[in-house]
């Protein structure tokens, strides 16, 4: 198969989804959907990038094609420019299988690059990440967008089934693929080497999602933090992701209760798993998401997940039992939940087993990987929306 992914470059969610298809001898080709940095370790695919060669990064394996100086050509036209260029690189690479790897650009693009391919434009997927319906879709504008991209797509992926619904909701009439986490899944073997061993209530760590902008309510979990500082003492708080030094700031006002601050930015992915290994309770607020690659991460590593009502928690734990769940806004329920969480140590031990079970039977990148390769095929081997509506 001959297989053209658009997407944001510097996602390791994008970085994780290709390489499950390594191995498989399909011709992959990443097409950057904007000018960021490349994420590093794509593998075994062939990158078409808007930046000169030198700005590639660590590629071991990856072949590079360089459009910098087209890019540069087109560059007034903004958005137009880059769907004119993805146009020209799949009349160019005739692809089997177009999948825009998230709507609001990726989906966007590959919409507008319909209008200048020059020959019959290939099966499309779409993937829905995390707030691109739950959230853009709430705008007008927004709206008309992406009704159009999923009245035109001949197949849909998302990461969770109330997803689903919002596009069947949105105009979609294609093919919906299996509800599969978006970033690819986890090596459980390789994650669990980053388990500290022994009950969750013996840990004194507590991991946080440092995200503090449009969506992300990283200020709200370190305030909830603050307000339980009598239970602080000893812990260490790693911040991870911080989208800024506000959220820095906020974090080491911490140390005033005798809590130990570690920030992690730009770390290899193993050290992330491995905060989540180690932390008694993970915490994750936005407003809006999928299903949060960071609550995953945090019920892989044996870490009791406090998580926003806005990111589909609710179809992997039992609120109460199995995890918390709580509004990203209201400080005082994330006050209530981080404390429930740091002094009933029956709860989160008793929690552990059961999003284990989950974990194995849902989040084992082997059989995602199995998956997605079969979600492929069925693409390919379905008719085109086109042909559905003649028929």
């Amino acid at each position: 198969m001959r297989l053209l992914i658009v997407g944001m470059p510097e996602s390791i969610h994008l970085q994780r989804s290709t390489t499950l298809l390594e191995g498989l001898g399909w011709d992959v080709h990443v097409v950057a959907a904007t000018s960021a940095d490349w994420y590093r370790g794509f593998g075994d695919v062939t990158l078409h990038s808007t930046r000169p060669p030198g700005d590639l990064g660590p590629q071991p394996g990856a072949r590079m094609v360089d459009h910098s100086r087209r890019a540069a050509e087109l560059a007034p036209l903004g958005l137009a420019a880059r769907a004119v260029l993805l146009a020209e690189i799949i009349d160019d690479v005739a692809p089997d299988v177009v999948h825009s790897h998230q709507l609001t650009i990726a989906g966007a693009m590959a919409a507008l690059a319909r209008r200048h391919v020059r020959r019959p434009f290939p099966r499309w997927v779409v993937s829905n990440w995390g707030s691109d319906l739950q959230f853009w879709a709430r705008d007008p504008e927004w709206a008309r967008v992406l009704r159009s991209i999923l009245r035109d797509c001949d197949a849909y992926w998302c990461e969770c089934h109330r997803d689903v619904g919002h596009a069947w909701r949105e105009g979609f009439r294609g093919t919906v693929l299996p509800v599969l986490p978006v970033a690819g899944g986890i090596d459980l073997d390789e994650a669990g080497r980053r388990r500290a061993p022994g009950p969750t209530s013996a840990r004194r760590s507590i991991a946080l999602k440092g995200y503090d902008h449009l969506l992300g309510r990283g200020l709200v979990a370190l305030d909830a933090l603050d307000a339980c500082g009598d239970l602080l003492e000893g812990y260490e708080v790693t911040v991870y992701a911080p989208s800024g030094e506000h959220v820095v700031q906020a974090a080491h006002r911490l140390t005033q209760h005798g809590a130990h601050v570690t920030v992690l930015r730009d770390v290899p992915y193993d050290e992330i798993l491995a905060a989540h290994g180690r932390a008694r309770t993970s915490i994750g607020l936005s407003v809006a998401d999928g299903t949060s690659t960071a609550f995953l991460e945090a019920l892989v590593g044996g870490s009791f997940p406090i998580q926003s009502r806005s990111a589909c928690a609710d179809e992997w734990i039992d609120d109460g039992t199995t995890g918390l769940l709580v509004d990203a806004q209201d400080v005082r329920a994330v006050h209530d939940a981080i404390r429930r969480a740091l002094t009933d140590d029956d709860l989160v031990d008793e929690a552990t087993p059961a999003n284990d079970a989950a974990v194995r039977m849902h989040l084992d990148r082997r059989e995602i990987a199995r998956r997605t390769v079969a979600a492929y095929e069925q693409v390919l081997a379905a008719p085109p929306i086109g042909a559905r509506d003649v028929a």
